[in-house]
């Protein structure tokens, strides 16, 4: 811990009127910067003698963003070092309202107000859980369809103009706990990105690499209390994906050289394209990667040099000691910690003054920039599949026959039925499989067959058939069973097993246009008959 002045500002934005809360005004400060984003706190008193119309605003509902400037004010170099800055979104508020317990009649003589903040991806992505279809479509434009004025957010990442047939958020289902913000930083994790929050554009980054700087500053040994060089946990297991796939059966190995023989994470993929699995293999080989050597940082004095996250930096020998092993490396700044407390906490003591004495901790952490690990927040994993209703599309025969029509991937050559999604009024594929029946019947679903679908982020199977076939049910006092074959009332074979007065009967009726033939057999009697009605 040390103690040193700041001139530090907060703003408070209530419905586009700003308020500035000076640092004499500013008990506490903790704030906690990380590689995609950032959250903290702060408190800070008012007398009643300032405008109380920041009261009446501050303790409404409307949304609050704030901004935090923080900066040392003594000892610095001519080129003054850019201040820690952040902005976003004030997640919760308090404030305490004093008065003098002598003179209860008295006004409110000073207010002690309590902000939680965090950056404003966050804030609103965590609240945000989204169920949609998209047909056709990118991750980009699932991200950009998501993306709210309030934020901006930048995915150049490769994998993000990736088209799909269709991409499924399930994230509204009762049993999901994963928010639109978790979802993102999944799907960038399993597919080897990174995600990056840019503090000095004010964004967050979606990308095939880590972040990189302009610049790379040299730390002054004399702002630093303690260092420490640190190696991270070392992964000691080699990857096995198997492919399940009767027909594409496989084992793919993955293997790194800090392994341990004989220590496995194994995978499990289905599939019968081969290049799903190689996409996979590449996925999980990122996972392999060795970190390493990290160095952390404890302060003594606010650095004299620019220095957030994202921030490049090195321990130059003619600065530092010699023979550090870190002296030829540069490093990356992927977090910092900061927690400052006024020294004089007496109520109307310095408010309003422009800086002010703080005791401060302040940590960094970084890591070669040369690191291939990456480096995430916790996330939920979004749960599958979404179960919604669907009918099967045909563009085979007229609208009212039972066709059916199979549908080829030019690419893939997976053979596929289209089922129509109402709610988002789309088009979605699933595979041209029998799931449901065992392989010696062949009944393709037909035009406008109401179907449960199980729908997972780019795939989908039709769970089960929901209702009868026009023309299929028999009446309940038949108690019998019924097959019906063909496209339509005038063109089909219906076969039915039904009882007549509690005695079997068993018939099989063909019917094209006028012409008829029927095989019925019942009790002591088989009837066979063919007619035209034309002809009469």
């Amino acid at each position: 811990m040390f103690t040193d002045s700041l001139m530090a500002t907060l703003t408070v934005t209530i419905d586009s009127t700003e308020y500035e809360i000076p640092a004499g005004s500013l008990r506490t400060i903790q704030l906690h910067m990380g590689t995609a984003g950032f959250e903290g706190q702060a408190s800070f008193t008012l007398t009643s003698r300032d405008d109380n119309e920041f009261f009446t605003a501050f303790a409404d509902s409307t949304l609050t963003d704030f901004s935090l400037s923080i900066q040392a004010t003594w000892n610095q170099p001519d080129d003054t070092p850019d201040p820690l800055y952040v902005e976003g979104i004030v997640t919760q508020k308090s404030v305490r309202e004093y008065t003098v317990e002598i003179m209860k009649d008295t006004p409110v003589i000073w207010y002690d107000f309590k902000i939680h903040f965090r950056d404003a991806v966050q804030v609103l992505w965590r609240q945000h859980f989204p169920v949609a279809v998209y047909a056709s479509s990118t991750m980009g434009d699932v991200v950009t369809a998501n993306t709210v004025a309030n934020f901006t957010v930048s995915a150049d990442m490769e994998e993000f103009s990736t088209s799909y047939d269709q991409i499924c958020l399930a994230l509204g289902m009762a049993d999901n706990q994963a928010s639109f913000y978790d979802f993102i930083l999944w799907y960038v994790y399993s597919r080897n990105g990174v995600v990056y929050y840019d503090y000095t554009n004010k964004k967050l980054v979606i990308s095939d690499s880590k972040q990189t700087a302009d610049d790379t500053s040299t730390l002054n040994i004399d702002d630093v209390g303690a260092y420490r060089l640190v190696i991270p946990e070392i992964p000691r297991y080699n990857t096995r994906l198997y492919n399940v796939s009767s027909e594409s059966t496989g084992t793919t190995s993955l293997t790194q050289d800090e392994a341990i023989s004989g220590i496995y994470q194994d995978r499990v993929i289905r599939t019968d394209i081969t290049s799903e699995v190689t996409a996979k293999s590449g996925y999980l080989e990122a996972e392999l990667k060795v970190p390493s050597k990290e160095v952390h940082l404890e302060f003594k004095r606010m650095p004299r040099t620019t220095f957030t996250v994202g921030s490049q930096v090195e321990f130059d020998a003619d600065k530092w000691y010699q023979g550090l092993s870190f002296n030829d490396d540069t490093f990356r700044v992927y977090e910092i910690d900061l927690t400052a407390t006024a020294v004089n906490q007496a109520s109307e003591s310095g408010i309003g003054a422009e800086y002010a004495p703080f005791q401060i901790n302040m940590t960094a952490r970084m890591e070669n920039k040369d690191n291939e690990v990456r480096i995430f927040p916790a996330f939920i994993r979004p749960r599958y599949p979404l179960a919604v209703e669907g009918t099967v599309v045909s563009e085979t025969g007229e609208d009212t026959d039972k066709t059916y029509q199979i549908y080829t991937d030019d690419d893939t050559s997976v053979e596929y039925y289209k089922v129509y999604l109402p709610l988002w009024e789309l088009n979605i594929q699933t595979r041209y499989i029998p799931d449901f029946l065992p392989g010696h019947f062949y009944f393709p679903l037909f035009r406008d067959t109401r179907v449960l679908v199980e729908l997972t982020l780019n795939g989908a199977r039709v769970a089960r058939v929901l209702d009868w076939g026009d023309s299929t049910r028999l009446p309940d006092d038949y108690q019998g069973n019924h097959i019906l074959f063909g496209k339509n009332d005038g063109d089909q074979t219906s076969m039915q097993h039904y009882y007549d007065e509690s005695k079997p009967v068993l018939s099989i009726q063909r019917t094209y246009s006028t012409d008829t033939q029927l095989i019925q057999m019942s009790d002591e009697s088989i009837l066979l008959q063919t007619q035209d009605d034309e002809d009469e």
